[in-house]
């Protein structure tokens, strides 16, 4: 009957409302434990070349651009001579691997993705693994400045 169904829909109601009713958490406590480290991070190492902070990720570009195939030795030769360049100059590196009259990449360096072993190197040389004095470098043949320190990879490494 009519009367039935009005009954029912009016309870229905009321049963909805009591289901979709939000509860009132205004009142209500949360308690969060939160643990905290009691060592605190190393702070990690500034290395400087030029009077500047070296930009460890723009160092292993230039170092890919120069010589991405070279064995590690080469590497290790290649990294010192860069830092040092930077030193003798008072350049940073990011600076020196942007002058084109000092690396002939400096116009490709920025896209470049260099590979672990530069920062392999990189790490090594900053960590005392750096040959002192090398500042020049060039395939081929020596410059005509400088004193000839050695060839590794057809590289050819020079003293100031």
């Amino acid at each position: 009957t009519k009367v039935e169904t009005e009954e029912i829909i009016e309870e229905s109601e009321e049963l909805e409302e009591e289901i979709i009713e939000e509860p009132d958490l205004e009142d209500v406590e949360v308690e969060v434990e939160v643990e905290t480290e009691t060592e605190a991070a190393p702070t990690p190492t500034t290395y400087y070349a030029g009077g500047a902070p070296i930009d460890i990720d723009f160092l292993a570009k230039l170092m890919w651009a120069e010589g991405g195939t070279m064995s590690w030795n080469g590497q290790v030769y290649l990294c010192s001579a860069i830092l040092n360049l930077c030193d003798m100059t008072g350049k940073s590196v990011w600076t020196a691997g942007h002058t084109y009259n000092m690396f002939s990449v400096a116009y490709i360096v920025d896209g470049v993705i260099p590979s672990q072993t530069q920062y392999d190197v990189i790490n090594y040389v900053l960590n005392g693994g750096r040959v002192p004095d090398v500042a020049f470098f060039r395939t081929d043949y020596y410059h005509s400045f400088g004193t000839p320190l050695c060839a590794i990879d057809n590289v050819y490494f020079s003293t100031p």
